[in-house]
């Protein structure tokens, strides 16, 4: 793990370095009378991963790998990642607040910096501690002073990085069908107007929007929706009911095949994930209106969903009382197209069971996001598109390939080194302003008519990024000045001897399975030029015709002594 507080300063330090930052910061701090005050906002949180490949290797305690012995997994991880959104000038002597620099890889998987990885399962527990942990080395953060003529940079920290499993666990909630904002449950979610106040929790509206999984989650609904509605109901089927509903789920897989839409099937390289990702999703709604008649549902209700994960995506202001509006016209969609038969109504209540007001039971995702977006979007301080979980999300492939072939396989505990000071590198600022000049190439998105009426200034150019998760090759590494500064590394030491750990030369890797030689001892640091002869040899890895990643395996004993701390 790292010290958040370390992390951030070095992120800053490297930004600085960066050719024309350093002017524009002087720049704006003369132009606002000096001592500008310049506010760095990052966005954090972690996520569980599993189906982590597994070795036979040297087993440390349980403690040093997951913090305890009860919780430690070896075949999952827990990754807690931040990125750096902006950082932008506090309005003085009668200037306004403006932008002074904004991350245009917020979205994407390498930019993600690592905090802290474990070997350990996402429960309740877990997450709650873990919680407990980062806020209080979030609270531990002081204002940075750089030799800047008197700029000083303020913290602002967002903890918008979490699926909705896990914020589910942090607001108190057990059961995943609930909604994690008001606790309603799924009989309540059926009500149109049901009791849905906001839970009495400081932090309710600040565990972010869930933007990724409102996409699947949403479609997932829409097709079971599609698979009953022939006799509008969702359980208690007759056994003429179940054959009809097989032979339209079969039609429809069919049928969305056609458009390269794949649903229902397993997720390739995956035990139990199935192929309803958030690339599906965007495929899903991209024919939304040919869809709809495939699955034999209204045209509007599936635009109206494609809107509002619109809006989730949008990085400009919106107006929150413009898009409850859009989610109002969509509940009362579904509660009008969905209403449940007079028939179902009456078994209910002469089972005298709770009322409902449509046969489909609504998807937590769907209820949150549209009962309560209004809320949400005014506790965030950002655009919705700014403050994604799509980054740690899209970075659980890139590490389980470099967990399994880019790590020492020694030890559990230089596996996680290893991937920790990889994943450094990937997002250090000055790796990714290589990448700049490609990721402004990538695809612009139109607008539509439907989101540009929920900005609060509609008038922006016609076309935006909506920042995808591609992650981009890079054309050149320095790495000697990545490692600048990192001169004091106390190397975790094999505790069987206490003697550093020596670092293998990546280019001689045999390949997760093979026992790895150490070629290269702590003690001796490679020069410029052996860095420069070993870069990216034999480490730019392919992944169906896309780079997994692009930064040096393992790196000498100077690597990371600022951020890095000596426990594991």
């Amino acid at each position: 793990k790292a010290p958040y507080k370390n992390v951030r300063k070095k992120t800053i330090e490297r930004y600085i370095d960066i050719e024309g930052h350093k002017e524009l910061i002087e720049e704006v701090n003369k132009e606002y009378g000096g001592d500008a005050v310049l506010v760095d906002t990052w966005k954090y949180g972690f996520d569980g991963m599993g189906e982590m490949p597994a070795s036979h290797q040297k087993f440390e305690t349980k403690a040093d790998l997951s913090g305890d012995e009860t919780n430690f997994s070896e075949d999952h991880l827990m990754v807690t990642q931040t990125i750096l959104v902006q950082i932008k000038v506090k309005a003085k002597n009668g200037k306004p607040e403006k932008i002074l620099w904004r991350n245009a890889f917020v979205n994407c998987c390498s930019a993600c910096r690592p905090l802290r990885i474990c070997f350990e399962k996402e429960n309740e527990y877990t997450v709650n501690r873990e919680w407990t942990r980062i806020q209080k080395e979030v609270s531990d953060i002081e204002d940075y002073t750089p030799d800047l003529n008197g700029v000083t940079f303020q913290y602002e920290g967002l903890s918008t990085m979490f699926d909705q499993g896990a914020s589910a666990k942090l607001l108190g909630e057990k059961a995943m069908q609930n909604c994690p904002i008001c606790g309603a449950t799924p009989l309540q979610l059926s009500l149109r107007n049901g009791p849905f106040e906001p839970k009495k929790i400081e932090h309710v509206f600040k565990m972010g929007f869930a933007n990724l999984h409102f996409g699947p989650r949403t479609m997932e609904l829409c097709l079971h929706l599609a698979y009953n509605i022939d006799f509008k109901r969702q359980s208690n089927l007759k056994p003429d009911q179940i054959i009809a509903r097989q032979t339209k789920k079969d039609y429809c897989i069919e049928e969305l095949l056609d458009l390269n839409v794949v649903i229902e099937k397993m997720h390739p390289g995956s035990k139990t994930g199935n192929s309803h990702t958030g690339n599906t999703a965007r495929k899903f709604y991209k024919f939304a209106e040919q869809i709809a008649i495939i699955l034999g549902l209204p045209v509007n209700f599936l635009t109206g969903l494609r809107t509002i994960w619109e809006i989730l995506r949008c990085p400009y202001p919106l107006d929150p009382k413009k898009a409850q509006a859009k989610c109002d016209e969509v509940l009362d969609i579904y509660f009008k197209e969905f209403k449940i038969t007079d028939e179902e109504a009456q078994e209910r209540q002469r089972k005298r069971l709770p009322k409902v007001e449509s046969w489909y039971k609504v998807a937590s995702a769907f209820h949150k996001v549209c009962v309560h977006l209004e809320m949400m979007l005014e506790g965030c301080p950002l655009p919705p598109g700014l403050v994604a979980e799509d980054g740690p999300e899209c970075n659980n492939q890139r590490l389980r390939t470099i967990i399994s072939k880019l790590t020492r396989k020694r030890s559990r505990v230089l596996m996680l080194t290893d991937l920790f000071r990889r994943l450094l590198i990937i997002s250090d600022p000055q790796i990714l302003e290589f990448l700049v000049e490609k990721a402004e190439k990538r695809q612009k998105i139109p607008m539509s008519k439907e989101v540009r009426e929920c900005l609060v200034d509609p008038d922006l150019p016609d076309r935006v990024h909506f920042w995808t998760n591609d992650e981009l090759e890079v054309e050149e590494n320095e790495i000697d000045e990545i490692l600048d500064g990192f001169e004091d590394l106390d190397e975790l030491g094999d505790k069987d001897n206490d003697e550093p750990l020596p670092h293998p030369d990546p280019s001689l890797s045999k390949g997760c399975d093979s026992p790895q030689e150490d070629n290269i001892s702590a003690d001796n640091n490679l020069t410029t030029g052996q860095l420069a002869s070993l870069r990216f040899n034999g480490i730019r890895l392919k992944n169906a015709g896309k780079n997994v990643c692009f930064a040096n395996a393992s790196i000498n004993s100077t690597m990371s002594s600022e951020i890095l701390s000596s426990e594991m």
